[in-house]
């Protein structure tokens, strides 16, 4: 399912493989594949709010556990085991 289960933890996952290929992941399964030919060193990131409508879709939860890896997508396939112990 692609629809993010409201007062849960929800595990999100956001992947790019290279070549401009990204995927996204919502509790252990792909839910969304795209391609992008912008240059991510020049893109703003933003976490919990879409920096481009001016906060009007800003997330209101709590967010946990957020980790930014480079050079290495953590997720391949349609699906994978959603952890369940704290990063290290």
């Amino acid at each position: 399912s692609s629809v993010v289960t409201q007062n849960a933890w929800n595990h999100i996952a956001i992947c790019g493989y290279g070549n401009g290929i990204f995927a996204a992941f919502l509790n252990g399964n792909r839910t969304d594949v795209w391609t992008s030919t912008a240059n991510p060193y020049y893109q703003k990131m933003t976490i919990g709010q879409d920096f481009q409508k001016n906060n009007s879709y800003a997330f209101n939860g709590y967010l946990n556990q957020i980790r930014i890896l480079n050079g290495i997508a953590a997720y391949k396939g349609a699906t994978y085991t959603v952890p369940t112990a704290y990063l290290s």
